[in-house]
C-alpha cells in the first residue's frame, strides 16, 4: 500500500511540475541588432548573444558597452535577462558589470517554443 501511495504521491507531484515554470515567448519590436541582442539575453543563448555582439562590433569593449549602456523594455540588459530566468546569460553579462546582478537560484532549462501556447506568457521586446 506504501508504494502505491508513494508511485501515485510522486506522479502527481511531476505532472504538476511543468505547469508551474513560466515560459516566454519574446517578439521583436523591430528587426534590429539591439532587439536581438536583447531576445538572446532573454531566452538564455549565450552564444547567438555572442555571434550576435560580434555584428555590432569587433571590439573586445563591445560586451561592457552593451552591458551598461544596452536598454530593453527601460532595463539594463542583465536585470532583463534576469527577470526571466536567463541565469547563463546573466553569469555572462556579469563580468562586464559595475554591480552585480544577483543570481539567486538556478533553475533548469524550459522547453522554449516559438509559436505562443495558452500557457505562453508573451514578452514585446523593444530597445529604447
Amino acid at each position: 500500500m506504501k508504494k502505491v501511495t508513494y508511485l501515485l504521491l510522486s506522479t502527481l507531484a511531476a505532472a504538476t511540475l511543468p505547469l508551474s515554470a513560466a515560459q516566454y515567448v519574446f517578439i521583436a519590436g523591430d528587426d534590429s541588432v539591439e532587439t536581438r541582442l536583447c531576445i538572446a539575453a532573454a531566452e538564455n543563448k549565450v552564444m547567438k548573444f555572442k555571434n550576435t555582439a560580434r555584428l555590432v562590433s569587433s571590439s573586445k569593449s563591445i560586451n561592457r558597452k552593451i552591458a551598461r549602456k544596452l536598454k530593453c523594455n527601460d532595463q539594463t540588459i542583465a536585470d532583463f535577462a534576469y527577470q526571466y530566468d536567463a541565469y547563463r546569460t546573466v553569469k555572462y553579462l556579469d563580468r562586464y558589470l559595475d554591480h552585480d546582478v544577483q543570481i539567486r537560484r538556478e533553475i533548469s532549462e524550459a522547453k522554449k517554443t516559438n509559436i505562443p501556447t495558452e500557457q505562453d506568457q508573451v514578452v514585446y521586446v523593444e530597445v529604447n
